[in-house]
C-alpha cells in the first residue's frame, strides 16, 4: 500500500498541472477573443467619430449655402417689389423679407453657437407641395469661427428691414399718384425710387461678400477634412488589420506551446499510470 501510495502522489501532480495548462489554454483564446472585440470596438469607433466630423463640416456648408441662398432671395424681392404694381403685394413681399431677414439672424447664430438650419424649397409635384430639409451643425470647441464676417452680416440685416419699410411707402406714394393720375407726382415718385434703388446694390454687395467667404471658408474645410479623413480612416482600418493579426497570430503561438506542454503532461500522466499497473 505504501508503494502505490508513493506512485500515486506523481499521478495528482501531473493531473493538476494538466488542469492548469487547459485553464491556462482556454483562458488565453478567451483573452484572444476578447481583444479582438475590443480592438474592432475602438476602430470602430473612432472610424465612426470620423464621419460625424464629416457629417458636421457638410452641415456647416449647408448653412452657408442656405445664407448665401436667402440673400439673394432677399434681393430679388426687392426687385420684385419694384416691379408690381399692387400694394397688397408689396405688403406680402415686404413680410417675406422681414421674415427671411430674421431666418438670416438665426443660421448666423447656428454658424456661430450651433444648431438647427431648415430649408424649404417649392416643388411643382402633383401631391408634394414642398421639400423641407434639416441639418443640425455643432461647432467644436476649438473651432475658430469666422467672427468678423459674422458680426458685419448683422446691422446690414437691420437696414435690409428698414429699406424693406422705406420701399414700401415709396410704393405705397407712387401708386397713389399713378390712381390720381398726378403726372408730375409720379414723374417724382420715379425719380425717388430710382434714387433709392442706387444703395440698394452696395448694401447686397456687403452682404454677399461676407456671406460668399463663409461658404468659401465653409467649402475648402471640408475639401481638405474628406482628405484627411480618408487618410485617417485608411490608417485605422490598417491598425486594426495588424493588431488583429498580431493578436492572432500571438496567441495562436502561445496556444500552440500550451498545447505541446499539454502532449508532454499527458504523455507524462500515461507513463505514470503505466508505471502505477506495474507496481501493482
Amino acid at each position: 500500500m505504501l508503494a502505490i501510495t508513493d506512485q500515486s502522489s506523481p499521478l495528482a501532480k501531473s493531473t493538476s498541472r494538466a488542469a492548469r495548462l487547459l485553464l491556462l489554454l482556454l483562458c488565453l483564446f478567451l483573452a484572444g477573443f476578447a481583444a479582438l472585440i475590443t480592438v474592432n470596438l475602438v476602430i470602430g469607433q473612432l472610424v465612426d467619430d470620423l464621419g460625424k466630423r464629416g457629417d458636421n463640416e457638410r452641415a456647416r456648408l449647408f448653412v452657408g449655402e442656405e445664407l448665401v441662398r436667402t440673400i439673394k432671395s432677399i434681393e430679388l424681392d426687392f426687385n420684385r417689389m419694384v416691379a408690381s404694381a399692387n400694394i397688397a403685394v408689396h405688403e406680402r413681399l415686404q413680410g417675406g423679407i422681414k421674415g427671411k431677414a430674421l431666418k438670416l439672424e438665426k443660421d448666423l447664430k447656428v454658424m456661430k453657437d450651433g444648431g438647427r438650419v431648415e430649408r424649404t424649397i417649392d416643388l411643382n409635384i402633383e401631391g408634394v407641395d414642398y421639400l423641407n430639409q434639416q441639418v443640425t451643425y455643432i461647432p467644436s470647441a476649438d473651432d475658430p469661427h469666422n467672427l468678423l464676417e459674422l458680426i458685419e452680416i448683422g446691422p446690414h440685416l437691420d437696414k435690409i428691414r428698414e429699406k424693406a419699410d422705406e420701399l414700401t411707402a415709396l410704393l405705397a406714394k407712387r401708386e397713389q399718384a399713378r390712381e390720381t393720375r398726378n403726372g408730375p407726382r409720379l414723374l417724382a415718385m420715379e425719380e425717388e425710387l430710382n434714387l433709392f434703388f442706387k444703395h440698394i446694390p452696395s448694401l447686397f454687395i456687403r452682404l454677399n461678400e461676407n456671406t460668399n467667404r463663409l461658404y468659401y471658408e465653409s467649402s475648402n474645410r471640408i475639401s481638405a477634412l474628406e482628405v484627411q479623413l480618408a487618410t485617417r480612416r485608411s490608417t485605422y482600418k490598417k491598425i486594426q488589420l495588424g493588431l488583429v493579426i498580431t493578436i492572432v497570430l500571438l496567441v495562436t503561438g502561445i496556444g500552440v506551446l500550451l498545447a505541446l506542454q499539454l502532449t508532454a503532461v499527458n504523455r507524462e500522466l500515461l507513463e505514470t499510470g503505466d508505471e502505477m499497473r506495474i507496481a501493482k
